[in-house]
């Protein structure tokens, strides 16, 4: 391969690899005060996004299982958010670890 092509090759790397940065920064930012956004992914399985970390749960028949309860700050947008979805009680929370954006809203 021509040096020069080489160069140009490693800049264009270079460029594209920053700006991947640059937008995955962007995306995981939050704006304060945004709204929670809640995604259904499958039939009784749902996604909240905006609660200072993804929150996923699932409705049963028994009520709702939540895996991580976001941050402390969105707690009660969180549970308004589940019963705009379901009017059936949440039974258990997993958390899956103890950082705060994970278990601040237990």
């Amino acid at each position: 391969m021509p040096l020069r092509f080489q160069s140009r090759l490693i800049r264009m790397l270079a460029i594209a690899c920053a700006g991947a940065v640059i937008v995955t920064g962007m995306l995981g930012q939050q704006t304060p005060g945004a709204a929670l956004e809640v995604l259904a992914l499958r039939p009784n399985f749902y996604m909240i996004v905006g609660a200072g970390g993804n929150i996923g749960f699932q409705v049963g028949e028994d009520g709702v299982v939540v895996v991580d309860s976001g941050s402390a700050a969105k707690a009660e947008e969180v549970i308004a958010a589940i019963k705009k979805v379901t009017p059936r009680p949440i039974r258990y929370i997993i958390n899956t670890s103890a950082d705060p954006d994970h278990v601040g809203g237990n």
